[in-house]
């Protein structure tokens, strides 16, 4: 089962990368990030911690990047019975960049996690109104 979810960012792939992909802007802000430790380098693996979740950060593996259209981050649990891959897809459109955010499960349990899938729908577009307030807004004077 995957979960979408998409929004329409008025700002170019490129700006929307710049933000995805830095640590300080996702912590900041109203993302749902508490915390990142790691890098989105290719083959790297980055723990991620949820606003609320204490000390307890997901261990995600950057499995795809193809900058600035797409990044892939795969979680894998229970000894890589359940995996969760998180996939954010951007595509200029409109003036702008279509951002498609995606919540695949797969594994041996995977299909016991996807009623708890659709849970993930309302962080999704909480995280993706997050990324276009921070790409849409106007940009600090340098001086």
């Amino acid at each position: 089962m995957t979960l979408v979810v998409e929004r329409q960012i008025q700002a170019s792939p490129e700006r929307v990368w710049e933000l995805l992909t830095d640590p300080e802007v996702l912590t900041s802000g109203d993302f749902g990030i508490a915390k990142v430790d790691g890098s989105f380098e290719l083959g790297s693996k980055i723990k991620i911690t949820a606003v609320g979740e204490g000390e307890n950060p997901l261990p995600f593996k950057v499995v795809r990047r193809e900058e600035p259209y797409e990044l892939s981050l795969k979680l894998s649990m229970v000894f890589g019975l359940i995996a969760i891959q998180t996939t954010v897809v951007m595509e200029p459109k409109q003036g702008g960049t279509l951002t498609e955010l995606s919540f695949g499960t797969s594994g041996l349990l995977g299909r016991k996690f996807n009623a708890k899938l659709n849970q993930l729908n309302p962080q999704g577009e909480k995280f993706l109104a997050a990324l276009a307030a921070a790409a849409e807004a106007p940009a600090a004077d340098a001086g």
